[in-house]
């Protein structure tokens, strides 16, 4: 019989820490994932199957193993996607099969960090509620001991994201136009280039070469500043910075000038106001915004909805009010044009 695991707390946004110490250590870890498999018992369908996906960090495999073995002793299936951003393994929860998400990433923080993120089967982040419910069931979990877990690898699944934003961009033609892309050498470097490709874009990349400990490290949304150079060198109609999960951007436009998530959201709302596509005049935003936001939304006759800090606030704002548009100024932009409610820094940039 095995110790009952110490407390365990979910963040803002899913559990994250140094890779390796509790709660990110394999026991805890087989913990959360059997109390997952148990909750999800509770939340519908007989036949549990759980996605998996991770941005690159050279820790996301042992984290693997663990939740799985975890998962595997409830009965619950297994499919790994591998390398891939967080709004496209919600994406690909919510139009899939599957019961629940787990995306392996610490975001914006360095290497040596990880964490999780859950999802449910509607591809949006658990409610506090069950957050809370997970939060008790865990110390209760006792795993005996188990070989290697049964992980379905199925990379291919990303698929199914890109040809979803080939889909809903099909008019969108950017055959000859130069576009940067820093994707913090983390979840998005392979998938944003493919995509932008894919419209015809010629694109320069950066920050595009993860080897699992180089996430992050001064590249990336947190670092716009490193891309200025390139977009005016190469004469780009646009740069973009992704986290290391891809789920939010910072954007250099065709001037050199870094523009983060107020400006974009206002560019946005502007710009849905005009095809009177915005939902009650309205833009959702948090607490972190800056009074200029504030300004230019009273100046255009735009209202502001505001939240805690946390994408999933906002998200939780639009979704009860019946809002369509909000965001953070790190760059978490979140539409419903699709029900999604993620934020995904990729989608902002092609609706740019």
């Amino acid at each position: 019989m095995t110790a009952p695991a110490g407390p365990v707390r979910f963040g803002t946004d899913g559990i994250r820490g140094p890779s390796g110490a509790p709660p990110l250590d394999p026991e805890t870890l087989g913990k959360i994932g059997a109390a997952l498999g148990i909750w999800l018992e509770g939340e519908g369908p007989e036949r549990k199957q759980v996605l998996l996906g991770d941005d690159g960090r050279s820790s996301a495999g042992t984290i693997r193993t663990a939740l799985a073995r975890g998962l595997a002793a409830t009965e619950t299936i297994i499919v790994d996607v591998g390398l891939i951003t967080t709004p496209a393994l919600a994406h690909l929860v919510r139009t899939g099969r599957f019961t629940a998400g787990i995306m392996i990433s610490a975001s914006h923080n360095p290497a040596t960090d990880n964490g999780i993120k859950f999802f449910n089967a509607n591809g949006a982040k658990l409610s506090d509620e069950s957050e809370q419910e997970l939060e008790q069931l865990i110390p209760s979990m006792e795993l005996a001991g188990a070989g290697e877990p049964p992980i379905h690898t199925r990379p291919e699944l990303v698929g199914g994201y890109e040809d979803y934003l080939g889909n809903l961009f099909m008019d969108l033609d950017l055959t000859g136009m130069n576009i940067v892309v820093d994707a913090a050498n983390g979840s998005g470097s392979d998938l944003a280039p493919r995509i932008l490709r894919r419209f015809g874009a010629e694109v320069v990349t950066t920050g595009c070469t993860p080897d699992g400990s180089n996430i992050n490290d001064g590249v990336g949304a947190l670092h716009p500043q490193s891309i200025i150079e390139l977009v005016r060198e190469h004469k780009a109609i646009l740069g973009i910075c992704l986290d290391g999960d891809g789920d939010r951007g910072i954007f250099v436009d065709d001037s050199g000038v870094v523009r983060d998530g107020d400006e974009t959201m206002l560019v946005m709302a502007l710009a849905l106001k005009a095809k009177g596509m915005l939902a009650k005049d309205t833009v959702v935003a948090t607490i972190m915004s800056n009074l200029g936001l504030v300004k230019a939304c009273e100046k255009h006759g735009l209202h502001m909805e505001i939240t805690p800090v946390g994408d999933r606030h906002v998200a939780e704002a639009m979704r009860n009010h019946g809002f369509n548009l909000g965001g953070e100024q790190s760059g978490h932009i979140i539409f419903s044009s699709d029900g999604a409610l993620t934020g995904d820094g990729l989608f902002t940039a092609l609706q740019l």
